[in-house]
């Protein structure tokens, strides 16, 4: 039996992330690899978004598949650390030196402040 994806939720549940994001419409079909048309008619549910297509959205948007379907309250750490950006960053920040990672974290502070 194969669930029916509730396109209220996925729609709600993009358009959230791109919000939190600061990307757009244009912007997030590039980084999913998909259509704009595509990504324009699953937000305005006019089309059931395939696996293949919920995999790419959830990568971009560095979430699970589930976080999009509504099965998962929120976006957690392991899920933007497994999908996202986060990733790369972690491994980029991992081979600096000491000194440099102390550095970035000088950087963190000020723009935390401003």
């Amino acid at each position: 039996m194969h669930d029916v994806i509730d396109q209220d939720i996925l729609s709600d549940k993009i358009r959230e992330k791109m919000t939190s994001l600061d990307i757009n419409q244009t912007q997030l079909s590039k980084m999913a690899g998909i259509s704009p048309a595509a990504l324009s008619q699953i937000l305005s549910k006019e089309r059931t978004a395939s696996s293949v297509v919920l995999v790419k959205l959830a990568n971009a948007l560095g979430v699970s598949v589930d976080y999009l379907l509504g099965k998962t309250p929120e976006a957690d750490f392991l899920d933007v650390i497994r999908y996202g950006k986060a990733k790369e960053l972690i491994s980029s920040f991992s081979s600096l030196t000491a000194k440099d990672q102390s550095r970035i974290f000088e950087m963190i502070e000020l723009l935390k402040k401003t």
